[in-house]
């Protein structure tokens, strides 16, 4: 018999019985009766030429009337055994080979599917609109927290939803770009802080905040993005020198009670932006919403 078992690292093959599957390749596409048909036709066509030219007489077939007819089965039933022989032992490879074969398709299938989706865009989506109260101050000599003023912060929430079916994809190093408009047409743009990042001002001065920047979304994560803190002097967009070169800078001030605020997120499989409308009362409370 052949050996058909998978060499280490091949397919194993599948928990069906493995004589079964012998046995039902053996016999597939086997014509019987029509093989024993084209046998039996071929061996009295012989007989007769045989009997025509005289090769046989009535004597001698009255005689041998047993052995004739078995000279004319045996042929074709000879062949059919050799047939279903050479059947059974190829069965095996074939078995392997078709085994093989749906393994490969499958493999193919899973590749093509991992591939684009590997190619495809994460899709970060808005979870939600944040306002809270929020302390600020400065370190004392000690590190202790000196609390100044406490300002009201919006922020927005970002997600890498998951979606079902489909294995969830990785967002890396993700950067916001925020663009503000405010109504008498003036325009910034700064990189936008993760709120759940290190605080600059508790860093060396000397060291880098580049890897403030990004940050990176897992299946499921979330992470919130502030936008601005409004103080009893004013309303002022938020970054990460805000904390460190102090938050009431007047080139960071948002002036009018409607500011048009746009979201770039830029990472490897991430380009998208999202437009809100951060809504300033003079004598209510800040409001972000998607436009």
């Amino acid at each position: 018999m052949l050996d058909v078992l998978p060499q280490p690292g091949e397919p194993p093959i599948s928990r069906t019985p493995f004589w079964r599957l012998i046995v039902k390749n053996a016999i597939k596409d086997f014509k019987l009766w029509r093989d024993l048909g084209i046998g039996s036709v071929l061996s009295l066509a012989t007989l007769l030429l045989q009997s025509y030219f005289g090769l046989i007489t009535l004597q001698d077939w009255q005689a041998h009337k047993k052995q004739w007819i078995l000279s004319i089965l045996i042929p074709p039933m000879a062949l059919l055994l050799l047939d279903a022989l050479w059947r059974l032992v190829r069965a095996p490879s074939r078995v392997y080979e078709l085994q093989r074969e749906l393994h490969d398709g499958e493999v193919g299938k899973l590749r093509s599917f991992k591939k684009s989706v590997e190619e495809t865009e994460v899709s970060l989506v808005v979870a939600r609109c944040n306002r809270i109260m929020t302390p600020f101050g400065n370190r004392g000599p000690s590190g202790e927290f000196l609390h100044v003023e406490t300002a009201e912060c919006v922020s927005i929430t970002f997600e890498n939803r998951r979606t079902t079916g489909i294995p969830g994809k990785v967002a890396e190093s993700v950067l916001a770009k925020v663009t503000y408009d405010d109504p008498i047409g003036r325009s910034f743009q700064q990189d936008g802080r993760w709120n759940e990042l290190d605080q600059p001002a508790i860093r060396d001065p000397l060291r880098s905040q580049n890897d403030l920047l990004r940050i990176t979304f897992m299946p499921g994560d979330e992470h919130h993005l502030d936008i601005a803190a409004k103080f009893a002097n004013g309303c002022f967009a938020i970054n990460n020198s805000s904390f460190r070169d102090g938050v009431h800078r007047p080139e960071r001030m948002l002036t009018g009670t409607t500011i048009r605020i746009t979201v770039r997120l830029v990472a490897q499989n991430v380009d998208q932006t999202f437009s809100f409308e951060l809504r300033n009362p003079v004598n209510g409370q800040m409001e972000i919403i998607p436009s």
